[in-house]
């Protein structure tokens, strides 16, 4: 028996999770008690290419009604959210079901939230306090369906929306808003085009590696970040070449959850670059991710003495006793060949950027909140040297 053969179950941390190939069949029993009416979040690509078609199968195959919301972009935003709760209101949905990648499990999240309480969804951003107004009794039931390895949404507790009047990229955490179940079936990313296996696959894997470099004593989510960057590691490049192959899509798959979970930590500086890159140049988060992370790990390389041997392992480094400076710039070095190995882009140039446009991604960036558990502190000329480094 393979190891992906093996690789199918039910575990309940940090939400109940049901796990393995072929587990979408399970769905009409799981969601027998929800109600009569849901309302599918997902996105106009899954849609039109059919990949949805295995979700609305098995719902078929239950006593539920459904509506489809499709409206979803890459990097949503609240006008998404509103027309998205509208449209929870009008059908009267019992429950929801989010469908796809991150962004879709995003918006189903922030309407499981509009849809229950009153107010404007401003006042549930973390920097409003926004945790301490949602009520556990009033999310609505919601199943998470990944159909990419990478956010890990689908084990989260947070959504990342952007807001209309700042143009910024703002989160909604309660510790009350894990999904009521996370349905992660790999053979649901069967479809995935290489180049997003791609970049949601360096997604995965720098979510557990700027988790494990955040300086916050949580030793279990270390554990789960090595964990993840190891699977990540050995697994990317095989799914990318065979989107096909059940045991990389497996691994993949998970990898993606625990970095999620790993980054209950925190992230770091990475994705506080790559966050306006997607909002001001519609880059792929994935993708930005992996442009900057190389030239994020050399600027934070002096705080990692002790973490980088570790990391290194993880990631299938060779460390040949070289000391903690030689091992951050072959870690870098091993990254950057990695993600230009699976097709990514090498450089900020090859999205669209250029230096007119850093000096406002610096103010962007030193805006957003993620660079805060960086392991060394940065300031906007530090924001600016890394945009320069990945031009």
């Amino acid at each position: 028996m393979s190891a992906a053969t093996r690789m199918y179950g039910e575990f309940d941390f940090p939400c109940p999770v049901l796990f393995g190939a072929g587990s979408l069949k399970e769905l009409p029993e799981r969601i027998r008690d929800w109600g009569q009416q849901a309302l599918v979040v997902t996105d106009d690509g899954l849609v039109k290419t059919g990949a949805i078609d295995p979700v609305l199968d098995a719902l078929q195959a239950s006593h539920a009604d459904y509506s489809i919301f499709q409206d979803v972009e890459s990097n949503p935003t609240e006008s998404q959210v509103v027309v998205g709760t509208r449209r929870a209101r009008e059908v009267g949905a019992d429950f929801l079901i989010a469908v796809g990648g991150g962004s879709p499990m995003d918006v189903a999240k922030a309407i499981r939230v509009l849809m229950s309480h009153d107010g404007r969804l401003s006042d549930f951003i973390e920097e409003n306090d926004g945790a301490s107004k949602i009520r556990a009794e009033a999310l609505p039931p919601l199943l998470c369906i990944p159909t990419t390895a990478g956010s890990g949404s689908e084990v989260g507790r947070s959504a990342v929306i952007t807001m209309t009047e700042s143009n910024r990229k703002k989160l909604i955490y309660s510790p009350h808003a894990y999904p009521t179940l996370a349905l992660c079936d790999p053979e649901l990313t069967y479809s995935l085009p290489a180049s997003l296996t791609a970049g949601t696959g360096a997604d995965a894997l720098i979510h557990s590696l700027e988790a494990y470099c955040v300086p916050a004593f949580h030793p279990l989510c270390d554990a789960l970040a090595l964990d993840g960057m190891r699977r990540a590691a050995k697994y990317l490049p095989r799914a990318v070449q065979d989107g096909f192959d059940v045991e990389a899509r497996s691994h993949m798959m998970l990898a993606a959850s625990i970095g999620a979970i790993a980054f209950q930590k925190g992230v770091g500086a990475a994705h506080s670059l790559s966050h306006p890159l997607s909002t001001f140049s519609g880059a792929h988060h994935g993708t930005a991710n992996a442009i900057v992370m190389p030239h994020v790990l050399r600027f934070n390389g002096r705080d990692l003495s002790e973490k980088i041997g570790p990391i290194a392992t993880a990631l299938g480094v060779e460390r040949d006793g070289l000391d903690a400076p030689q091992l951050v710039e072959r870690v870098a070095d091993f990254l950057t060949e990695l993600f230009r190995s699976i097709g990514l882009p090498e450089n900020l140039r090859a999205i669209g950027v250029n230096r007119m446009l850093v000096n406002r991604l610096s103010r962007e960036a030193l805006a957003d909140l993620c660079h805060q558990t960086n392991p060394r502190v940065c300031t906007e000329d530090d924001l600016r040297d890394l945009y320069l480094a990945a031009l």
